[in-house]
């Protein structure tokens, strides 16, 4: 099984072929060795931490296609003749090819073939049947009275929290 970067779909292999799972509706966790994926609006959110009273930290990882598509010319501008030269079959699936059913054997010979994705990593808070950007100011505009909000800033200056470090991140699920 594999969380396909591009669509946020879980891929899974049977036998020579490689599927897409269609719904996740009976699905409540997805374990892939040693990390978890919940299903929460028709994405796969890896889960971080897990809070006491019910939320989560979760992190979605995508890969950055526009930086790998892109290359610079002279003196690092952006070259736009230059940047077609090097795709692969990466154009295929970004105009809306379908990776259900793909060879599991060709790509596992073609491996080597391609380049590196550079990945991009967003991190999310899901409480109460909602998904919070793990943002600042998206986490403060999430509380509904005044009064929870300062409590919130307090805590974030209290706890000194870095809002780039997942551990820091995850003790706002004690406030959430």
């Amino acid at each position: 099984m594999n969380i396909h970067i591009l669509e946020n779909k879980l891929h899974y292999v049977d036998g020579e072929n490689i599927n897409e799972l269609t719904s996740a509706r009976n699905i409540a966790k997805v374990e892939i060795i040693k990390e978890s994926y919940i299903p929460f609006g028709g994405k796969f959110y890896q889960v971080v931490s897990e809070g006491s009273s019910g939320g989560y930290l979760t992190l979605i990882i995508t890969g950055d296609f526009v930086s790998l598509l892109e290359n610079t010319g002279a003196y690092g501008s952006s070259s736009n003749s230059t940047a077609s030269t090097n795709l692969s079959s990466l154009d295929i699936m970004i105009v809306g090819r379908r990776t259900d059913n793909l060879s599991h054997m060709n790509l596992r010979n073609n491996k080597n073939a391609g380049r590196t994705i550079p990945l991009l990593k967003k991190y999310f808070f899901i409480t109460n049947g909602d998904v919070i950007p793990a943002i600042a100011k998206e986490v403060e505009k999430s509380f509904p009275t005044a009064e929870k909000k300062k409590a919130f800033k307090n805590f974030v200056k209290a706890n000194k929290i870095n809002w780039n470090k997942p551990e820091d991140l995850a003790k706002l699920l004690a406030v959430l």
